[in-house]
């Protein structure tokens, strides 16, 4: 005997297995294998969508550091200039003291040899009377020495 018998119960079967895997494709497999699909092209379309930003954030990225880059160096070269302009305001600052400076101390030195030469002119009369009182105390010689202490004090 034979295991296996052929009868209605067995293509019963196999014909319900068959309905059964249809009516399962149809309504269970094929919108899994839908939405699995579906799942896949959003996931690609984010993919490229995050690949795209990706390359946008490295464009501005890159945009933003060649800005920086200019702004530094305008920023540089607006210290060195602002330090040259300072030391050229301090040159000429410093030269402008010198030369004030300078005048005034011409005009004192200026002002010192007058009134030196105020003062001496002052004292010339003192002088000559006090070699005379000097010459007449010591009794010397009378006029002829009187009158070469004058002429020597001129």
């Amino acid at each position: 005997m034979s295991m296996f018998i052929l009868n209605g119960t067995f293509f019963f079967t196999f014909f319900s297995f068959v309905l059964f895997m249809f009516l399962m494709k149809a309504l269970f497999f094929d919108p899994i294998r839908r939405i699995k699909e579906e799942r896949a092209q959003k996931i690609e379309a984010d993919e490229q969508t995050a690949r795209t930003l990706v390359k946008e954030f490295e464009a501005l990225n890159q945009d933003y550091e060649q800005e920086l880059k200019v702004a530094r160096q305008n920023a540089q070269k607006l210290i060195l200039e602002s330090r040259e302009s300072a030391k050229k305001q301090a040159s000429a600052q410093i030269a402008q003291v010198r030369q004030d400076t300078a005048a005034q101390l011409e005009q004192q030195m200026n002002d010192i040899a007058q009134w030196r030469e105020e003062t001496y002119q002052q004292l010339v009369p003192e002088r000559t009377l006090l070699a005379n009182g000097i010459i007449e105390k010591l009794g010397v010689g009378g006029g002829s020495l009187k009158a070469s202490a004058t002429s020597s004090v001129n």
